[in-house]
């Protein structure tokens, strides 16, 4: 988190904006609610134009310095806010325990930056296999560049099993 963020969303908490339950680590406002849920999965919270994530909030409750540290949860559960749940990492070791756990899924048409399908890269695969159209005649059938093709041919995108891309 950025120093500013921390520096801002640590006021808030300290100004006693929501009720913070720091066993369970449920935060509600002042009249209950509950908060909502963003579209990555996490509960946050508003104040004024700002969404803040519930882990953070309860983390800042608990005397933690966000600055340049993620807040990670240990079961991979992002509802889960209990302080038992949750711990300070860096970016990059976040990052390991997403990919070690399998939170982290981003292979074949799951990437966003994926250009073909998973049916559609087979298609290529077969069509690369039978050596009758060039690369560059494939990658205009799929409305894609040649150097894909190339990736998909030589099985550096694109590989057998897309759990291994």
């Amino acid at each position: 988190m950025k120093k500013e963020n921390y520096l801002e969303l640590k006021e808030i908490v300290d100004s006693g904006f929501w009720n913070i339950d720091l066993v369970t680590g449920v935060v509600t406002g002042k009249k209950g609610g509950k908060g909502t849920i963003s579209h990555y999965g996490y509960r946050v919270h508003g104040k004024g134009r700002k969404m803040w994530k519930s882990h953070h909030i309860v983390m800042i409750a608990l005397g933690y310095d966000l600055t340049d540290v993620d807040v990670n949860h240990k079961d991979g559960n992002k509802l889960n806010n209990a302080p038992y749940n949750l711990e300070t990492l860096s970016l990059e070791e976040n990052v390991i325990h997403a990919h070690k756990t399998g939170l982290t899924n981003n292979k074949g048409s799951r990437n966003g930056r994926a250009k073909l399908s998973e049916e559609q890269s087979g298609e290529v695969k077969k069509l690369l296999s039978e050596g009758v159209l060039t690369q560059k005649e494939i990658a205009k059938r799929f409305n894609v560049s040649q150097q894909l093709i190339s990736t998909i041919n030589t099985q550096k995108s694109w590989k057998e099993d897309s759990n291994e891309i």
